[in-house]
Parts: structure tokens; sequence; C-alpha cells
């Protein structure tokens, strides 16, 4: 039988080759927390979370645990049926075959983000919904946030005095549930993070931390894109879209006064410099725009029909002119 010097990935997490996401996950998490530094500190047990690491990052990476099922299958039509670590393979075999040096090229250095990986992994990813006011303005938030505490009683062994412990159910873990105060600062966008350190899952130099994905509510009246650009609709009436006219437009930052120049059309949008958010990446205060929405009166006056049918009278433009010479090439 042909033995090659290699890591079983499977094995080493507990778990079947058709496992799940899911459950490759779980096994982590629970590996993690049983060899986790704080409770147990010698040389075998700092090995084999590497071990559990190394695993993970292969088996929860969709390509290389694809990869790495490719190699072994391959391996294994070839007769070679077993898989054995040893560190006395002959010169011989080794020569044949050297899977680490294969599989390093899928893997790379694992062991030297082992921290990392695990602080990463701790990490509690929620969504946090604010007002553009808040966004614009910064604001102090308290949320509610739960997470996992290793059992002292058990010592996270899941176990007590040879009987399950009943503080943690057998888990070797408690729910918590913290309030924290968080600080939205000011010209939060929608795409931003807010990353509060050590306050995610896990203890000591692994303790995750907090990752908030930022979500502004919709607000009737202003609308907030990714870059920092509000806009919004304004309505006018007809004689301010004809004769013209000076206005003023909501800001976050405080009304504003914009002209309107006689002969604005509907549709039209105006820019207003400096009157949006401040975007750091691009290190400018970004703009607001006003859509122009002429309103139509309903239900007129005798009078005011009166009015607009003197007007109609005196108009000199004919609307629908090159459309009929676009159409049958002459005017109507």
């Amino acid at each position: 039988m042909n033995e090659i010097n290699y890591k079983d990935y499977y094995s080493i997490l507990g778990l079947e080759k058709n496992c799940s996401e899911e459950q490759i996950k779980s096994a982590f998490r629970t590996l993690v927390r049983k060899y986790h530094p704080d409770i147990n500190s010698d040389t075998i047990t700092n090995s084999k979370v590497k071990d559990i690491i190394e695993a993970y990052e292969v088996l929860s990476d969709k390509e290389k645990r694809k990869s790495y099922d490719y190699i072994i299958d391959s391996l294994s039509k070839k007769g070679i049926k077993s898989f054995q670590s040893k560190s006395n393979l002959n010169k011989e075999k080794s020569k044949s075959f050297n899977f680490n040096e294969i599989f390093s090229n899928i893997v790379g250095n694992l062991k030297e983000g082992t921290i990392n990986t695990v602080k990463k992994f701790n990490n509690i990813e929620k969504d946090i919904c604010i007002s553009i006011y808040e966004a614009y303005n910064g604001s102090s938030k308290n949320i509610i946030i739960t997470n996992e505490e290793n059992c002292k009683k058990c010592n996270s062994t899941g176990k007590y005095l040879d009987n399950i412990c009943l503080e943690c159910q057998g888990k070797g873990f408690i729910i918590i549930k913290n309030n924290i105060k968080i600080e939205i600062p000011k010209n939060t966008l929608p795409k931003d993070k807010l990353e509060i350190k050590s306050q995610g899952y896990g203890s000591g130099i692994t303790k995750g931390d907090l990752i908030l994905n930022i979500k502004v509510e919709e607000h009737p009246f202003f609308k907030l894109d990714s870059e920092g650009n509000i806009s919004c609709e304004l309505p006018i009436t007809v004689t301010e879209a004809i004769l013209g006219a000076e206005i003023e437009v909501p800001t976050l930052k405080g009304p504003i006064k914009m002209k309107i120049p006689p002969g604005t059309q509907n549709g039209t949008i105006f820019r207003l410099k400096e009157r949006g958010f401040y975007n750091k990446e691009q290190n400018k205060i970004k703009c607001q725009y006003v859509k122009i929405n002429i309103l139509i009166p309903k239900n007129l006056s005798n009078k005011e029909k009166q009015l607009y049918n003197e007007l109609a009278i005196m108009e000199k433009i004919y609307p629908r002119e090159k459309i009929y010479e676009v159409v049958y090439g002459k005017n109507k």
C-alpha cells in the first residue's frame, strides 16, 4: 500500500468529505474553542490549532477545496488507497510524489496568519440602519449584540465533574447580550463599514471585532447615493417656470436660495455645489441635485380659465411642428 506524507483536512475537523459549508464552519468554531490558547497552552495543542486553522482555510474556500479534492481523487484513482502522516518515508517515495510541495502552491503560507485567521473568523458582522441626518451630522447609538463567552464553570469543556455542565448545557460556551454604545462619524455613507474592536466572538488575542454595515434609511425628500451626492425633486408653479423666480430649497445644511431662470422646462436639474456629503476617498464635498417638477394647476376658476384662453390665443409656439416634419417630411 502506497503512503504519502499528507494531512487529511476532513479528519482534522472530524468531518466527512461530503460535508456542507455550515458543517465546516461549525466544526472549526467548536475545535478552536476547545483548543483555545487561553485554555490550552502546551506545544502539542498549539500545533493542533495550526492544523485546524490550515484545514479550515482550505476547506472553507471553494476553489482551494476543489483543488484539494481533485488531488486526492486523482491519487486514489492511481491506486493510492490511504494517506498517512509519516516522518520516515523512504527517499524513493519522497521523490515520486511530494504532496506538501504540490499543495503549497494552492494553500500558500497559512501558518503565518494563524492569529489573524481566528480573529477574522470570530468577527461579528451586523447591519445597522441610521437616518440621513445621523449619517450627515454623526450621532451616538446603543445597540444590542448577541455574543458567545467561554463557560468558566467547565473551562469550556462542556463537562463538570464528569457530568454535562448545566451552566452551558454541554456546549462549552454561554450566550450573552451586550449593550454597546457606538459613535457614528459625520459624513457616513451607505457603503461604509464601522469596525468596533474586540466586540466579536472569542477571547484574548484572538477575540474578533464587530463589523457594522451602514444602511441609510430612505427619506421622503432627500435621496443619498453611495458617493455622497444628494438628489431631490422640487415642485414649482407654471408662472414660476415661465417668468422665473427665486425659491428656497431645503438642504441638510439648512435652506438655501436658488434662482429659477425664465422658461425653465419640466425635469430640468440644477446643481447646488457642496451641499452633499464629504467624500473621504475623493477628498471633496459632493453636490445636491434639484430636479424641477412643474405643477399643472387643476380645478381652475372661471377667471383663470379666461386668462389661460387669452394666453393661448397670444401663443406663437408650435411644440409639435418638428414631429410632423420628422414623420411626414413636411410641416402640418
